[in-house]
């Protein structure tokens, strides 16, 4: 096979940093192909030109930053294979891969003579611990009533461990977010002694509170160790793995009203309750722009009604929250709302960022078929795993219903999951 000078192992060998084996490939090459030669000679004159450069440096690397250095300068993709095919007429990636490693040399030196602090928002994966990762999603301030609240965030945890997730969350958003996915994916599924109970929220009333902040520190776990529990196991979900609330934000809202301002996007979509003549209302706030945003979403309830919101029953009361939306973050969450004195109207959100609001009037125009089924699904997948009462006809009717429709991938499999189940 001939070389193939796209290998990272030809600029560990020009550097003296390749295997035993990867070296002796290339010397062989390098005798019998002419091309290996006139490549070496031009990699080595390049090399040469570098050195000069950087000659008048004084300072010298030590063996642990020469390490870094050609660490660095390697492809991830490097493998101890001696076996090395060369194409032609792809050439230039040397030079450039030479002075990168050359700049980072450079770089090094100067770090050497003016060290520079790492930035204050920066995370690791350890941080982000496992026993974090098991933590609920925060109500977000969201008024309780006059039932009772878990004053225990996890059984493993409690307000200090809440109290360090927020300052996490606080410096960098994105980075936490993709850090506790991770360690939800990797860590063995929660025992049930690991989570709270779920406590059910109570309904509070419209005059009482005419605004309630809404939550923007989601997150998916729970749907996460759901799938796992079908898949590793073959059966149904403890308990206390179901909230309901980290369910819905593995299936966005794709229908219904809508309102964006200033790189936001609202919509919304209302559905029967799960098991009661009351309305549901499903609301989705996401930011479309690049940067993490300090936002404040609120639902404003219609007069003489009483609503509460679904899930979240372990968050501490009076506990932290969150304003901060990372980029291309979405959030959802689900209104149960009773007593209505106009039945086609839900009340209104309002959203507020830079300095600017927008509102986002609820109406039953905002009904979506194919929403409406899913998440009526779900509102009772989820009761029913909880050991509530739930109508297992309707759920299997529900089933039959969307699987003649044209789901998204995610709903497809959240769907097959379900059909296991009942």
């Amino acid at each position: 096979m001939k070389p193939h000078f796209d290998d990272p192992t030809f600029t560990a060998w020009l550097l003296g940093e390749a295997t035993p084996e990867q070296s002796s490939a290339w010397e062989q090459a390098l005798r019998e192909d002419a091309a290996v030669q006139r490549e070496r000679e031009e990699a080595q004159a390049f090399i040469s030109m570098i050195e000069r450069s950087l000659s008048d440096c004084a300072p010298v690397l030590d063996v642990t930053q020469r390490d870094k250095v050609l660490s660095m300068a390697r492809s991830r993709d490097a493998t101890d294979s001696p076996n090395v095919v060369v194409t032609r007429g792809r050439r230039r990636w040397i030079p450039w891969t030479l002075a990168t490693a050359a700049l980072a040399m450079m770089g090094l030196w100067l770090g050497s003579q003016y060290p520079v602090r790492s930035r204050v928002g920066d995370l690791s994966y350890s941080q982000v611990s496992r026993e974090i990762a098991l933590l609920p999603s925060d109500d977000g301030g969201f008024p309780h009533g006059k039932g009772p609240a878990s004053e225990q965030v996890t059984a493993v945890g409690g307000s200090n461990l809440a109290e360090k997730r927020h300052e996490m969350w606080q410096r960098q958003p994105s980075e936490f977010l993709r850090f506790v996915a991770q360690r939800v994916a990797e860590e063995p599924l929660p025992q049930s002694k690991e989570l709270p109970k779920a406590v059910p929220r109570q309904f509070v009333e419209a005059s009482d509170h005419p605004v309630a902040t809404l939550p923007t520190r989601v997150g998916m776990a729970s749907w996460s160790w759901v799938k796992r529990a079908a898949l590793e196991q073959g059966q149904k979900p403890a308990s206390n793995l179901v909230r309901l609330e980290e369910w819905i934000q593995a299936f966005p809202l794709q229908s219904g009203l809508s309102q964006e301002a200033d790189g936001l996007s609202l919509r919304a979509a209302i559905l029967p309750a799960a098991s009661s003549s009351n309305t549901v209302v499903v609301l989705s706030l996401t930011n479309q722009s690049k940067a993490s945003q300090s936002v404040e979403w609120s639902y404003m309830a219609p007069s003489l009604a009483q609503y509460r919101l679904i899930g979240f029953a372990s968050a501490v009361r009076g506990g932290l929250s969150s304003r901060l939306l990372a980029p291309g973050e979405k959030v959802q969450v689900m209104i149960e709302i009773k007593n209505l004195a106009d039945a086609t109207f839900c009340g209104q959100v309002s959203c507020r960022s830079q300095g600017r609001e927008f509102m986002l009037p609820l109406s039953l125009s905002a009904i979506a078929t194919q929403d409406a089924d899913f998440y009526r699904l779900l509102l009772l997948v989820a009761a029913n795993l909880q050991g509530q009462k739930a109508d297992l006809f309707v759920i299997r009717a529900l089933i039959e219903k969307l699987e003649q429709q044209h789901l998204t991938p995610e709903r497809a499999e959240a769907i097959g999951l379900m059909k296991r189940w009942f």
